[in-house]
C-alpha cells in the first residue's frame, strides 16, 4: 500500500465499500484519517476525504474536521472519480499517495487546535473515569467495577441533594450552618415562592 511509508495503516472499520487509513498526528491526542468511499455496481466510483479526529477507531464527524479532496475527483460536482481499467486505478492510487499526506497535514495544522479544544471537557471527564477504574485484565471487569463506583458516587450525591439544609434556589448560599437568602434587587423573587427547609423551620420568599 503506497501510504504505508507515510505512516498510515488500515483502519479496523474498513469494509468493501469503505476503506479507512489512519496515522497519528504529531500533536498528542489527534489522529489523521483517510476515507475512500466506493460506490457503483462494481464499486468503480471512488471519493477521497481526509479527517482530523481525537479518536483512532471511532469516526464521529461532529467532533472532528474533514475535507473532501476535489483534486482527486474526476467528476468534481460529485466529488468522485470513475475508474474503469487497472491502469486508471494504478494512476489514481499514485496520485492519491502524493496528495493525501499533504492535504491531511494541512487540515491537521489548521483545525487540530479547534478539535482538541472542542473535546477538552470530554477528555477531562474520561481522565477522571480512568483514574477511578482499577487495573484489571478484562475490559468487561473494568467496566463493571467502574459502574459500581460511579453508582456509589451518584448515591452519595443524591443523599447530599436531599439533605434538608441544601437549597435549590438561585442566589441562595449557606454560611456557617445558617441559611441566608440573597434577593437580587433586580428581581425581588419575581413572583417566585420557594420554601426553604432548614432545621425543621420554613421560610417563604414573599412577593
Amino acid at each position: 500500500m503506497l501510504l504505508s511509508p507515510q505512516g498510515f495503516e488500515i483502519g479496523v472499520q474498513s469494509w468493501p465499500e469503505l476503506w479507512i487509513f489512519v496515522r497519528k498526528d504529531r500533536e498528542p491526542g489527534l489522529y489523521q484519517r483517510l476515507v475512500l468511499d466506493f460506490s457503483g455496481k462494481r464499486r468503480e466510483s471512488v471519493g477521497a476525504r481526509v479527517f482530523v479526529l481525537p479518536t483512532h477507531h471511532v469516526n464521529f464527524k461532529e467532533i472532528g474536521a474533514d475535507r473532501l479532496l476535489f483534486e482527486l475527483a474526476g467528476i468534481p460536482e460529485r466529488g468522485e472519480t470513475v475508474i474503469e481499467t487497472r491502469e486508471e486505478a494504478l494512476a489514481w492510487e499514485r496520485r492519491m499517495a502524493e496528495v493525501v499526506p499533504i492535504r491531511v497535514e494541512e487540515l491537521a495544522r489548521e483545525m487540530g487546535p479547534v478539535v482538541l479544544d472542542r473535546m477538552a471537557s470530554a477528555r477531562a471527564a474520561v481522565k477522571e473515569y480512568l483514574e477511578l477504574m482499577p487495573r484489571l485484565e478484562s475490559p468487561y471487569a473494568q467496566i463493571t467495577e467502574l459502574r459500581r463506583r460511579l453508582a456509589k458516587k451518584t448515591a452519595a450525591t443524591q443523599r447530599l441533594a436531599e439533605w434538608p439544609a441544601v437549597v435549590r434556589l438561585r442566589g441562595a448560599r449557606s454560611v456557617s450552618g445558617s441559611m441566608h437568602v440573597h434577593r437580587p434587587a433586580s428581581d425581588h423573587c419575581r413572583g417566585l415562592r420557594t420554601v426553604l427547609r432548614h432545621r425543621g423551620a420554613t421560610q417563604g420568599c414573599q412577593l
